[in-house]
């Protein structure tokens, strides 16, 4: 993206500063959240869109892997906000380990808000989490990267014959294998 001219801007509390540098890379040490949080360096992805001047840009891409916080940040950004994004690539954590029914429904609530907006086109299981084999039905990973389009832009027709994952997935953890998605769309 950065060869293309474009500008990167990265939220992540977790490390003091990027491992290389470019001109067109903006870091800030501060992380996501539902509600703005000084005091742990957390802010919302509204406020980091205004901040960047981005309040009236529709073309924008968010790729977000914050280990878990992105249940909080489902249920409290508003759709608005989403749809500014075209593309929105998502790591989800915990999908299948057991909740209780609150936290059960917290994560039915964050993907039916998302997919009021936005459609999965792709789905990749991390190896490095479990996975549930439902017989007759196929494999659900616990920490699945789903890549999103925005609904507005595209017209969607269903695949039944793509066998995940593709040669594009590549497995996170290089000792093990990927895990078989298989005919996720049928």
């Amino acid at each position: 993206m950065v060869k293309r001219g474009y500008e990167i801007f990265m939220y992540d509390m977790t490390i003091n500063a990027l491992p290389f540098q470019h001109p067109n890379f903006h870091f800030f040490k501060e992380g996501i959240a539902g509600v703005k949080n000084p005091l742990e360096f957390l802010d919302t992805l509204e406020n980091f869109i205004i901040r960047n001047g981005h309040e009236n840009n529709r073309n924008l891409i968010l790729k977000m892997d914050v280990e878990g916080a992105e249940w909080g940040f489902l249920t409290s950004v508003s759709s608005n906000t989403l749809n500014q994004f075209d593309q929105i690539v998502l790591e989800f954590h915990n999908v299948i380990k057991s909740k209780n029914s609150a936290q059960m429904e917290k994560t039915i609530e964050a993907f039916k808000k998302l997919n009021q907006t936005h459609t999965p086109v792709h789905i990749h299981g991390n190896n490095w989490g479990a996975f549930l084999n439902i017989e007759g039905i196929g494999v659900f990973p616990d920490t699945p990267e789903l890549t999103y389009v925005r609904n507005e832009n595209h017209q969607f027709e269903d695949d039944t014959g793509i066998f995940l994952p593709i040669k594009l997935d590549k497995p996170n953890n290089k000792f093990l294998p990927d895990i078989p998605l298989g005919y996720w769309n049928r």
